[in-house]
């Protein structure tokens, strides 16, 4: 008797999951086309605007690191020495300014007297550095 009942039980198991495979499959097979069109089309749509985005976000990225690329050396200005850095690339560029004036002024002729004023600029601000240096 055991036996039979547990052929049976076994049985009804193997029945009902073949049933609810056959619904779930008839299922599938009735889902209607147009329903399956809506969702590939959302998902066109969607991968669409995914694909956007990201395309966007690309470009500012690219943007962003132009334009940390044209600032003068950045990773050596953000390095432990970045005071120091910042200091020479003012006093280059000080330099290039006050060369521009030598090359106006040496025109007139007073190019010997602009020359002594960029070396006493110059020699102030190397002082300057050095007393930063020295208080840190």
């Amino acid at each position: 008797e055991r036996k039979r009942e547990l052929e049976s039980r076994e049985k009804r198991n193997r029945k009902s999951s073949d049933r609810e495979k056959l619904e779930k499959n008839m299922r599938e097979r009735n889902w209607k086309s147009s329903d399956r069109e809506k969702l590939e089309k959302h998902e066109r749509e969607n991968w669409k605007a995914v694909r956007e985005k990201l395309e966007k976000h690309e470009k500012r990225e690219l943007e962003r690191i132009e334009r940390r690329g044209r600032k003068w050396k950045s990773s050596e200005r953000e390095g432990e020495n970045g005071k120091a850095v910042r200091e020479r690339e003012k006093m280059e560029k000080q330099k290039g300014k006050l060369g521009n004036k030598v090359k106006q002024q040496k025109e007139n002729g007073k190019h010997k007297e602009v020359l002594r004023k960029i070396m006493e600029r110059l020699k102030e601000t190397a002082r300057g550095e050095i007393k930063g240096k020295d208080r840190e």
